[in-house]
């Protein structure tokens, strides 16, 4: 790729990104007004939940989003498309059965973690159910959004995860709310739009940038290179 084309690209994303940005921070400062509606206390509570799941997320990703965007920009330079099937099928199946584990262990915990640090709170447990159901669809999307990243089509994890996201949950957070489904609707709302964002920068991969189900191209694997490289960055 000669310099002007590299910099071109360059700056096209980067615009994407601000643009993004912007319109992501605008509507997620509609989403809090719309939640804040809730309640102080529901608003907290919410919050809480939030970043357990968030935690959680970061923690069965095993740092695999940072070797991503390293090992698939490398395997694109080198047109190697077998290693980059490969690169993308294990950080998938990799995380997806770790934050399957995890989201199985806080549904059944749900109830003690809220007795034990929210016993004031008894809300809580109902969101954590609801918020378990979207930990492996969460974690995912760093396999998604990464790919997307390191073979340089940010356009599409902007589309689906900036805004596409956001725009779902504020329009079922109303729509739950007004139906009196309170924080219980809330949570689903959530949880509905980080599936909806998920499936959306999966089918974004799949028929935009690089089809995983291509049976032409046979997965090679680095797994122990790349998880040598990840491990370290949880």
């Amino acid at each position: 790729m000669n310099e002007p084309k590299s910099m071109n690209i360059i700056a096209k994303g980067a615009l994407i990104l601000l643009i993004g940005a912007i319109i992501g921070k605008l509507l997620s400062f509609i989403y809090r007004i719309i939640l804040a509606r809730l309640g102080e206390q529901t608003y907290g509570e919410i919050s809480l939940a939030l970043a357990l799941l968030s935690i959680l997320s970061v923690i069965a990703v095993l740092g695999l989003d940072t070797g991503i965007v390293k090992y698939i920009s490398i395997f694109n330079k080198e047109q190697n498309k077998e290693a980059i099937k490969g690169t993308i099928l294990f950080s998938s199946k990799t995380i997806f059965l770790i934050s399957t584990s995890f989201a199985i262990l806080l549904f059944l915990l749900s109830d003690w973690i809220t007795q034990t640090f929210y016993p004031h709170s008894p809300s809580i447990s109902l969101i954590l159910k609801v918020f378990a159901i979207a930990l492996p669809f969460e974690a995912l999307k760093a396999v998604w959004t990464n790919t997307l990243k390191a073979l340089q089509k940010i356009e599409y994890d902007i589309y689906a995860r900036v805004i596409g996201e956001i725009i779902v949950r504020i329009l079922l957070t109303v729509l739950f709310i007004s139906m009196g489904l309170g924080i219980l609707g809330a949570s689903i709302a959530y949880t509905l739009s980080i599936i909806f964002s998920s499936l959306l920068l999966f089918i974004f991969v799949e028929k935009k940038v690089f089809s995983i189900q291509n049976k032409t191209i046979k997965a090679l694997y680095n797994n122990k290179e790349l998880l040598t490289y990840s491990l370290p960055l949880v």
